[in-house]
C-alpha cells in the first residue's frame, strides 16, 4: 500500500490510513495479536468455534482431533487479541520431521480481522 497525497499536497502515512479506517478501529494493530501453541485443554473452546466454522462433512471428530494433538507433531495454534483479550483464530497443523514444512489441516480467523 503506498502512501496518498491529498489535494492540498499533504502526504498521509500508511499508518494514518489504517487508523482513520473502520476496520483497524475495530480490530485494533496486528502488533496486537500473539499466536501461541495450545494445549489440549484449550480444543473444548476451539471445538465449539470449529463447529460453527466448518462443515460436518470437513471437519475431523473431535476424539480424533484429541487423539492427533496427543502426539508430538501435531500442534493446535492460537491467535489471541492482546487489546481485546480473546481469541481470534485457531489452526490445527501437522510438522513432519522432513522436510521442513507444515501442513495446515484447518485455520479460521475471527470475520472481524
Amino acid at each position: 500500500m503506498s502512501p496518498t497525497v491529498s489535494q492540498s499536497t499533504k502526504h498521509t502515512s500508511v499508518h494514518d490510513q489504517r487508523s482513520r479506517s473502520s476496520l483497524w478501529a475495530r480490530a485494533g494493530d496486528l502488533n496486537d495479536i500473539d499466536v501461541v501453541e495450545g494445549q489440549l485443554s484449550d480444543l473444548v473452546q476451539v471445538f465449539q468455534r470449529f463447529e460453527k466454522d466448518f462443515p460436518s462433512a470437513e471437519r475431523m471428530e473431535r476424539t480424533h482431533l484429541k487423539l492427533l494433538l496427543s502426539k508430538a507433531r501435531h500442534h493446535l495454534l492460537l491467535a489471541r487479541h492482546r487489546v481485546f483479550d480473546d481469541l481470534i483464530g485457531y489452526a490445527f497443523v501437522y510438522e513432519p520431521e522432513t522436510p521442513a514444512m507444515i501442513w495446515l489441516d484447518y485455520m479460521a480467523i475471527d470475520e472481524r480481522f
